[in-house]
């Protein structure tokens, strides 16, 4: 009775080695990957600042040529940005 325990305890054992073997690997692929998504977030984050910023001369220009134009001097402003949270860096 002994022996058979000690042989299921080595077999879990040997069973959690490979178990952790594999999160380790699995640890090991999803690094570039959070890298990347980190470069990403930044990357939306200053795409959205400049929109801000260049959003009121953007509209400012688009009602000065719509009225040039006699669109029917069309006030209608650049659409907002839709978030429900800003994007940050984790």
């Amino acid at each position: 009775m002994e022996q058979k325990l000690e042989e299921y305890e080595k077999r879990q054992n040997e069973r959690l080695e490979r178990i952790e073997e594999k999160l380790n690997r699995i640890l090991e692929l999803l690094q570039p990957i959070g890298e990347s998504c980190e470069g990403m977030t930044s990357h939306i984050n200053f795409v959205e600042d400049a929109y801000s910023v260049l959003r009121s001369p953007l509209d400012f220009t688009l009602n000065a040529l719509s009225s040039m134009t006699n669109y029917g001097g069309n006030t209608e402003r650049l659409p907002d940005l839709v978030r429900n949270h800003r994007l940050t860096d984790q």
